[in-house]
């Protein structure tokens, strides 16, 4: 028997954790898992599901849960007033996770432990295998894993899920009971063989290509120029984490305070989290809400422990980790003045190895597996396949005599963007890198086109490659994409005929 652990261990409020409640009732009523999670989702389940909007179930990847089945299921609800009292203990919001984290709290062992006994009752010969924790860990969680001797797996999304774009989802997630603890992922790097492989690792062209949004596609182009600040400070979502501050009493105020010892203001650009701009009231609505231009006009980007760390080593970009908040950080630089990108071997260890596809993330036969202490390259490969599985991929691929080709033509991407733009030296403002193209076909279908702007004097081009065109009944075009304002268009032309 599994497990399943849904607390909120940050500042977003336990309705917040209404989508990671519905995953886990989603493999929970085929597997028969306990869960574990707040009374206050119980309370207000109609409400939540209610203002979870559609896109969230596939990309979420979670199935359609009613009020009667939740009910249905097996759950432990922790009482909402434990918590209240808790914070009318220590007033502190931040000083009460941090007390969770660190100490034992009976009553809430008790509430969790309770629930365990009366299931196993249920199920003669079983036991506890292993606990499933969303994100940081309690000790009273802790603590009971020890005594029901099995591991706990604590997880998170990785940079990379489809919630933001990607083809696939990936996560961070160890044994070792510790969302950021790098104890795991360090010896499984000492394992890591690559050079036993009989194909090449991937490029950072190919890993983009493979499981990158489509709107960026264009960009690989961008990849091997040089940025044009020296640093992009890439903000957390929370002022702190409490869980690492308490640990490495790092925050970005170090990093600025860093960066300004080596580099003019005007040198280092800062990108706020979007619910930083929600929480003082600007609104995510008014910034861009894919970091790839921002991460493309930096030399090296660096964070506390945002994950656009993750996204700025794909696009080929020193990476600063000013911590080691994140469990990867040991293979990054802390140096703001370094110009190091992430090896090849370290960017598809991170990738292929170390994060874990959504299909597995919450298998009970594969985290069995991984108790058993497969090679890291056993790892390695395992995810691998399953990703190309996934994509629609052969295995094949992987000994491809030009892969990144043969990649984006299984996408059915034409890649005109990446060899056409007028050589490699066409000027571009990284303000205004890309522009899409809507078509609406006859038949129904709908189909976005991206393209890499390009200047041209004081002026902005976009080329899209419609292929034939055949039945294409209207078509939009989005100029600027992502930018906020108005833009003036000055000539279109369709097949080099202005229009």
């Amino acid at each position: 028997m599994f497990v399943s652990v849904i607390l909120d261990s940050e500042y977003m409020g336990m309705g917040e954790r209404i989508k990671w409640f519905i995953k886990n009732l989603s493999y929970a009523r085929r597997k028969g898992w306990l869960i574990v999670t707040h009374e206050y989702l119980k309370a207000h389940f109609t409400e939540l599901i209610q203002n979870c909007a559609d896109r969230f179930y596939d990309e979420f990847e979670m199935e359609r849960i009613s009020e009667t089945e939740m009910l249905d299921m097996n759950i432990c609800f922790i009482p909402d007033d434990f918590f209240d009292q808790l914070k009318r203990r220590y007033f502190s919001r931040s000083k009460m996770i941090v007390e969770l984290t660190n100490k034992n709290f009976p009553d809430l062992m008790g509430y969790v432990d309770e629930a365990i006994s009366n299931e196993l009752r249920k199920r003669p010969g079983e036991k506890v295998e292993g606990i499933f924790n969303c994100l940081h860990c309690f000790k009273s969680i802790v603590d009971l894993a020890e005594k029901y001797e099995c591991p706990v797996i604590p997880y998170v999304f990785s940079a990379l899920r489809k919630v933001h774009g990607y083809r696939q989802t990936l996560y961070m997630a160890n044994m070792s009971a510790d969302l950021m603890n790098n104890n795991e992922i360090k010896g499984l790097y000492a394992d890591f063989q690559p050079e036993k492989f009989d194909f090449p690792l991937f490029s950072n062209k190919e890993i983009l290509a493979l499981l990158g949004k489509e709107r960026n596609l264009p960009l690989l182009s961008l990849m091997d120029r040089p940025g044009i600040y020296e640093l992009g400070v890439a903000a957390e979502g929370f002022r702190i984490t409490p869980q690492s501050y308490d640990v490495n009493y790092v925050t970005d105020d170090d990093i600025y305070y860093e960066a300004f010892q080596h580099y003019e203001k005007n040198q280092v650009i800062s990108r706020l989290h979007p619910m930083m701009l929600d929480q003082v009231g600007i609104g995510r609505e008014h910034m861009k809400n894919d970091p790839a231009a921002f991460i493309l006009s930096y030399k090296r980007v660096a964070a506390v422990q945002s994950q656009i760390i993750m996204k700025a080593a794909l696009w080929k970009r020193t990476a600063c980790i000013f911590s080691q908040a994140l469990p990867y950080s040991f293979l990054f630089p802390d140096n703001l003045t370094e110009d190091r990108p992430l090896n090849q071997k370290d960017l598809n260890f991170i990738i292929f190895c170390y994060f874990i596809p959504d299909a597995y993330m919450f298998d009970e036969t594969y985290w069995l597996w991984r108790m058993s202490g497969p090679s890291a390259n056993e790892i390695f490969e395992k995810h691998l396949y399953l990703i190309l599985k996934k994509l629609n991929y052969k295995q094949s691929i992987i000994y491809s005599a030009d892969r990144l080709h043969d990649i984006l033509d299984g996408r059915g991407y034409e890649d005109r963007s990446l060899t056409k733009l007028k050589g490699e030296d066409f000027p571009v403002d990284y303000a205004y890198l890309s522009s899409r193209l809507g078509l609406e076909y006859e038949d129904g279908r709908y189909r976005n086109i991206y393209c890499l702007n390009y200047k041209l004097d004081d002026c902005i081009i976009s080329e899209f490659a419609l292929g034939e065109g055949v039945g294409i009944q209207n078509a939009v075009v989005w100029a600027l994409e992502g930018v906020d304002g108005w833009v003036k268009v000055g000539e279109a032309e369709f097949d080099s005929g202005v229009i």
